[in-house]
């Protein structure tokens, strides 16, 4: 019994440790549609403690089994015993078999009720979540849809307002062109629902008014998994799983198997990823820890996940203020390593922006402030507003980085 329930703690880890990592990334397994790929490595686990569970039962059985059969021999014994005084006339029938009767009935009704009602109360705690939980119908689906590929000529927000339960009044009637093709900035103060566009065009939030319209065909009727697939996304965190660098690659592609070390290796080095990886003794086999944290620093994570973004050639980028956490040296690598990337694309890039330093190649830039789009226009038109939102954000950072420098 002692084997099989440090087996069963075991398995229940090991499946816990899945359930973790994966739901705390939820949004990075949602955008990189991993769903089901996450649904089968849990199933795995389960099935894991399910095997040791049957075990561990067996194991119960065999050992209350031979406790009752211990029983059962002590009670024959007693019973030939109390024949033999009944043969002497020192008992009578009666009172040998109420004497057994009575006490096998109370002893075995006492444990029996305990037991009973003790698993009865667990069942009836656990079940009561278990089924609220089974039958919840997500507001968002996972499939189901027109399966859409490309943008062919422009994503549209046409009067999108949205809040969230904790915090109203994010957008307020939104309206603007992304164009296909084309580079698209969203910059604005902190707080302004910037990377809330990130999430609306994933479709991980409706809108509460207003539609997101691709190619005049409202978001909503897309189907949602088919979508993400046509996006590469790089957040402010990066996100890596706990396993091989080629594995965090080609993590977001729908058949994994079938991405060539090529295609690895051009999104690594378009991703100025390449030179380090070669650097580790496994390259793209080197194992990385929770978190990516093991033994990469925060401008190598980022590469990785730009190289991730990149690996499926998507028709979409979204970059959401990729290099806002990182040091001026892990900055500057992945700023170059985003800039040559925007010089040479032909996809739908979106790039939120908070270090207005990344803007540099927009063909468009959108500045949200207080819920509203605010101003719209290209760097030298946004430039030339005086006393524009822009203009001052554009000033206050050069302030800041005179002073830093300083």
């Amino acid at each position: 019994m002692r084997k099989y329930t440090m087996q069963m703690q075991e398995a229940v880890a090991g499946a816990n440790q899945v359930a973790t990592e994966r739901l705390s990334n939820v949004r990075t397994v949602r955008m990189l549609v991993a769903e089901a790929k996450e649904l089968q490595a849990y199933k795995a686990k389960i099935q894991d403690i399910w095997v040791i569970s049957r075990k561990e039962g067996l194991a119960k059985g065999l050992m209350f089994g031979g406790f009752q059969f211990t029983g059962y021999m002590a009670m024959t014994v007693v019973l030939f015993y109390g024949s033999n005084l009944i043969s002497v006339g020192l008992l009578t029938y009666g009172d040998l078999s109420s004497f057994c009767l009575y006490a096998v009935m109370c002893a075995s009704s006492l444990s029996l009720m305990s037991g009973f009602f003790t698993e009865i109360m667990k069942g009836l705690g656990a079940s009561s979540r278990l089924f609220e939980l089974r039958y919840r119908v997500p507001s968002i689906p996972i499939k189901g849809g027109i399966k859409k590929n490309g943008i062919q000529r422009e994503i549209r927000f046409e009067s999108v307002s949205f809040d969230y339960p904790d915090r109203p009044h994010i957008f307020n009637d939104v309206s603007f062109r992304i164009p296909a093709g084309r580079v698209t900035a969203v910059v604005g103060p902190s707080g302004s629902g910037k990377s809330t566009l990130a999430g609306l065009l994933l479709r991980l939030y409706d809108p509460v008014m207003g539609r997101i319209m691709v190619d005049d065909i409202d978001l909503k009727e897309l189907d949602p998994s088919h979508w993400r697939r046509q996006i590469g996304t790089v957040g402010q965190e990066p996100v890596l799983f706990s396993t091989t660098i080629w594995n965090n690659i080609v993590y977001g592609a729908e058949k994994p198997e079938l991405i060539t070390n090529a295609q690895v290796q051009e999104a690594a080095a378009q991703s100025n990823a390449l030179e380090f990886i070669r650097e580790f003794p496994e390259g793209f086999q080197t194992m990385v820890g929770e978190q990516g944290a093991s033994m990469l620093s925060g401008g190598q994570k980022q590469r990785i996940a730009i190289a991730r973004a990149l690996v499926t050639n998507p028709c979409m980028l979204i970059l959401d203020e990729a290099t806002s956490a990182l040091d001026a040296t892990s900055e500057y690598l992945v700023r170059t390593a985003l800039n040559k990337l925007l010089e040479n694309s032909r996809q739908t890039v979106l790039i939120i922006a908070h270090r207005l330093s990344t803007i540099k190649y927009a063909d468009q830039i959108v500045v949200l402030d207080k819920g509203v789009v605010a101003e719209t226009g290209t760097f030298d038109q946004l430039m030339g507003i005086d006393e524009g939102i822009f203009k001052k954000l554009v000033e206050k950072q050069a302030i800041g980085w005179r002073e830093d420098n300083f």
